[in-house]
């Protein structure tokens, strides 16, 4: 068991001597061995800010062969992954995903608050059904002047749905949450195409984790 602590809130890749959050779940991917991730009091219960761990370089992706637990408990307090979200769904950076989880991962999250996750679908995308192509020349039998030929048919137009949004963990690994606890969460589902592309939400909505496919399973 390797055992990581972060000393640092700034969210980034630095040589500075001090280890960011996400710099530590980079180290769980290289190594063969179980990590876990601990938090500093010094950098983190120690500060007039809180526990926060904000997201400023956008979603934590955590990918194979990683093996790793994020111990949040700091004394009473618990750390604070922090996503970002303005409240405004339109601003230039409106806030990113907290977590994703690739799949061959192993994740469990223990005395963790995930906090302001957005995410906006892709929006689906119609296209109109081609043009009839131009009449070919005319063909003569016997002769006498025969039919014009005739255009080949436009190809028929392509309609693909409105992508989802996950706010807080798009989990395809294996996952385990152990007092962990989800505020703030907003998403939009991407809108769909034109001719009938439907929207499909995957969300975190009302402060509720939606998981995609993955195994999951939760601590009471």
């Amino acid at each position: 068991m390797t055992e990581l602590v972060v000393t640092t809130r700034t969210d980034g890749y630095a040589d500075d001597g001090l280890l960011s959050l996400r710099e530590a779940l980079l180290f769980a991917e290289i190594f063969a061995t179980p990590v876990t991730i601990r938090f500093d009091p010094a950098a983190f219960a120690g500060s007039s800010n809180g526990t926060t761990a904000k997201l400023d370089l956008g979603t934590l992706a955590i990918g194979a062969p990683a093996k790793v637990t994020i111990e949040g408990r700091i004394g009473l307090d618990v750390v604070r992954i922090d996503g970002g979200f303005t409240g405004h769904p339109n601003a230039p950076n409106p806030g990113s995903r907290i977590m994703t989880i690739a799949a061959g991962a192993e994740v469990m999250l223990r005395g963790v608050a995930l906090a302001k996750g957005f995410e906006r679908g892709a929006a689906g995308l119609a296209t109109q059904d081609g043009t009839e192509g131009a009449s070919g020349g005319a063909t003569t039998i016997h002769g006498a002047p025969g039919p014009p030929g005739n255009g080949g048919t436009g190809a028929t137009g392509a309609v693909t749905n409105g992508g989802p949004a996950i706010a807080g963990i798009s989990n395809a690994g294996s996952l385990t949450l152990d007092g962990v606890f989800f505020a703030g969460m907003n998403a939009l589902a991407g809108v769909g195409g034109a001719d009938g592309g439907a929207a499909v939400a995957i969300a975190v909505l009302l402060d509720t984790p939606a998981l995609s496919a993955g195994s999951f399973a939760v601590i009471a």
